[in-house]
């Protein structure tokens, strides 16, 4: 369904003449990384799309550290012109 979602996305031109999916920012994750133990450590996190150029695609990011969620978060609302410092109880976004 999601792979659905993108295609349509990619389909439709957007005003500045790049598609829909070149200004969205779509995030598609599992919230537990191992069911069987409930881990919440090292999640498979996909996204798609450049939040109108602000994210760079096309990349696999492997954080030496497991920052936390809410970092991705933050970052992802400032690419979208959500001007947000805090997230949860955490601060700052990641380093990308």
């Amino acid at each position: 369904q999601f792979a659905t979602l993108l295609e349509k996305l990619d389909a439709i031109e957007d005003v500045d003449g790049g598609t829909l999916l070149d200004n969205s920012l779509c995030f598609f994750s599992s919230e537990i990384s191992d069911g069987n133990a409930h881990n919440h450590d090292d999640m498979p996190i996909l996204l798609a799309g450049s939040a109108g150029g602000v994210i760079q695609s096309g990349r696999h990011i492997v954080y030496p550290s497991e920052p936390s969620l809410a970092k991705l978060f933050i970052t992802m609302l400032n690419a979208v012109g959500v001007d947000v410092t805090a997230f949860g109880d955490d601060m700052g976004p990641l380093s990308v």
